[in-house]
This record gives structure tokens, sequence and C-alpha cells, in this order.
């Protein structure tokens, strides 16, 4: 994808939610979790949105920022995270823990607690990781590994596998359960989520892909979600945290979901893409046509913000445009940045803070308005010069030097964290 090779986002493709899992260990818990409520419902066109969009105009991210701050891992022979140059596993922050490379952190001090399972093809072990959640009340670590969803402790104490043949996006949402999305391109499928409860092993929801909704007989529209039709590969939906809940964005729909405490998928708005989706004719020809092929790369929202991250390439003429759409909830205002360069791979942003953290913070999105990046110590000393300054933002840099002039080239990995507003 379009990462930076110090951070791996996964967005995983969901291909059918079961009736019932297989498991290991099974118990039983509540059922409910508290998820956020639908609001007021939207509505944000993103061909308008582009056409009135802000060219060389820098967007000096922080004022989106609440705080900032760094989180030095501690460093001993077993905390080093890929040789404290590259995180290749699952990994996450929430208000207890910090997981890099499936390596458990405190979140206030960076001090290592523990390994997270370890490598190989046993119950208890994993080859490869997709994606990770966690419960910071149960104190429970979820993560997919190859056809299963293992669950831990805090502690690194196994609790249980869950056998799952699909490949889901995970998310917690309290209680033992969990949403299993489907965040990428539909190939042979037909839910959009369901919710999985880790204790009882029931799927206690399923919410059914928009194709499907409108379909008496299943077995006659199965033809819709088969690979290969038009809009399997034209486009994605997108889940994100807010609020200690879920919410989504529906790509064949256009309409922005939030998932209520039931479960189910309230309307809060619609981010109109359709004018700029892929048609079949294009998507046929591929990288050989001389059109522009729209991309919606992610969605994050705050308190105060909705932000929207979209690309336009032509692949013959070798362009490419990035757009970054904010949408200020209480005035309804939206603003539209653009540019053909970054700081980083994918950066249209004027960076101020650090080489990529902010261009890149919706990549991972955690609590709503969390957003992180894993760096390491030398990526982080070699910004600390007066080329660096030029682009900090002058409020935080003096922070910035100090926590960099502390490291050592070979100390462990450094742990971004943004709260936006």
């Amino acid at each position: 994808m379009y990462k930076s090779s110090i951070i791996l986002c996964v967005c995983l493709l969901l291909t059918g939610c079961k009736k019932h899992a297989s498991v290991q260990n099974n118990e039983s818990d509540s059922v409910y979790s508290v998820t956020q409520e639908g609001q007021d419902l939207f509505e944000i066109d993103i061909k308008d949105c582009v056409k009135d969009a802000v060219e060389g105009e820098d967007i000096y991210m922080s004022q989106f920022f609440e705080s900032m701050e760094y989180i030095p891992l501690e460093t001993t022979n077993e905390s080093l995270i890929g040789n404290g140059r590259f995180v290749s596993l699952g990994h996450l922050v929430s208000d207890k823990i910090i997981i890099v490379d499936m390596k458990i952190f405190d979140r206030k001090t960076g001090k290592y607690l523990s390994a997270l399972s370890s490598r190989g093809q046993g119950p208890k072990e994993y080859l490869e990781v997709f994606s990770t959640a966690a419960d910071d009340e149960r104190e429970e670590i979820y993560f997919y590994s190859g056809a299963k969803i293992q669950v831990f402790g805090y502690d690194n104490t196994y609790k249980k596998t869950i056998k799952y043949a699909d490949e889901p996006s995970v998310f917690s949402l309290g209680n033992g359960n969990l949403l299993l999305a489907r965040g990428i391109f539909m190939n042979c499928t037909y839910d959009d989520y369901c919710v999985l409860n880790v204790d009882s092993n029931e799927i206690l929801y399923t919410r059914r892909s928009s194709a499907l909704l409108n379909c008496k007989d299943l077995n006659e529209c199965k033809h819709l979600v088969k690979r290969g039709e038009s809009y399997a590969s034209m486009g994605a939906n997108m889940f994100w945290e807010y609020d200690d809940g879920v919410r989504y964005y529906d790509y064949l729909t256009d309409t922005v979901y939030a998932i209520n405490k039931k479960f189910e998928a309230v309307p809060i708005g619609h981010i109109n893409f359709e004018d700029l989706k892929q048609t079949k004719e294009e998507l046929y020809i591929g990288s050989k046509g001389d059109f522009l092929y729209w991309r919606l790369l992610d969605i994050a929202e705050s308190p105060q913000f909705l932000y929207i991250y979209i690309t336009a390439s032509n692949q013959e003429r070798k362009e490419r445009k990035y757009y970054m759409i904010v949408y200020k909830k209480d005035t309804k205002e939206i603003k539209t940045y653009y540019g053909r360069d970054g700081f980083s791979i994918h950066n249209p942003i004027h960076n101020d803070i650090d080489n990529g953290v902010t261009g890149l913070f919706l990549d991972r999105d955690q609590g709503g308005h969390l957003g992180y990046r894993i760096f390491s110590s030398e990526s982080i000393k070699e910004n600390a010069d007066e080329n660096g300054k030029k682009i900090y933002n002058p409020l935080l840099y003096d922070k910035y030097v100090k926590m960099a002039e502390s490291l050592k080239d070979d100390d462990n990995g450094v742990v971004s964290i943004v709260t936006l507003k």
C-alpha cells in the first residue's frame, strides 16, 4: 500500500461471517457494548470538494492537534522491535498498553512488559498478524492470524483460540464482543461486518452487504459479489473507531453509519463519491487508460472534524494528486487542500512535526481521535537539526530535540502519538 517503511497499517478482506465460529476454551459473558448513536445526517460531495480545493496553500496539521507526545520504548535485548527499524507485525495503542511488533509496553512509560505469543503453527502461536485489537477493561488482546483469532491477557496469558476462516479487520466493542469488518474490496462476500462474542462463541449480529439488502432470493443475487464484477475491485468500505464505538463508510451506497449498542448500522451522513468512481470500462483498461483513477485512502474522525483523504492518479501520464478534505462538524464548513508532492509518500500536507507523522496520521486511527506512528531512534535524531526546525512547529520543536538528544542510535523505537481536536 502507501505506508512508509516504518509503519504497517493493514486493510483486510472479510469473505463472509459464519453463523458460528469454532472455538477452544469456550466461556460466557454479557453480550452488549455501548457505541455512538446516530445523529443528524451530514452531506459531503467529493466532486464539489475537489473542484474547490485550495492549491499551493500549506496546511500545518498541528492546527488540528490537541496534543503531541513521544514515548521512547525501553531498550533491552528482549524488547527490540525489528532491529529498531521496521515494524512488521501487529501493533496498537490503547489507554494502558502499546503493542509494537507483538511486544507489549506500558502506555505511559514505554517500559517493556512482555512478548505477545510466539511465532509458529501451534494453537497458541502465529505465523503472521493481520489485525489487532484490545480491551482495556478486560485487559485482553485480540489478533487475527491466518484462519484464527487469538485471545491473550495483558500479562501474555493465553486464553483461547477461535478458528475463523475469513480475514477480518478486528475491532473490540467491549464485553468480549468483536466487530469483524470487511474493510477492502468485495470478493465473494455477502456481509459488511458481523459481531462475534469471544466468550459464548456466537455471532450476535450480521450486517448484509448493501448489494444484497434488496435481494429477495440470495441465490439469485450471488453474482453481484463474485470476483470480476466492475465495482468489486473499484472501492472499499472504510471502518474507523470513534467515541468508544465504530463507524463505517459503505462504498456501494456512499453512506456513513454509526454502529449502535445493538450492533445495528445507523445512518449519520453521506460522502458522495459516485461521480468519481471507476467505471467498468476504466477497470478493464487499467494502467493503459488516459484517465484519472480516484481512490479513497482513509477516513478519520475527531470531536471537531471529519478527515477524508483521497488520491487521483493517471498512470499513463504518471501523475498523482492528493486531497485532504476537512469537514468541521459544528459549522458544516468544508475545506479541501490539494497537493502533488509531500514530505512522505502520500502526503500533500505541509509537515510541521516530524518527517511523516502528520502526513500519515490517518493511516492508523485509534479511539476516534488518536493517531500514532513508530519511528527508529536514528530517524528521530536525523530530524533534530536546523533543517527540521524550518518545518516543525516551534512550540514543539524544543521538546522534540530534547527527546532526540537523549536517544542513542541503537536505542529501541519511539512511538509518536497525536490526539486530534
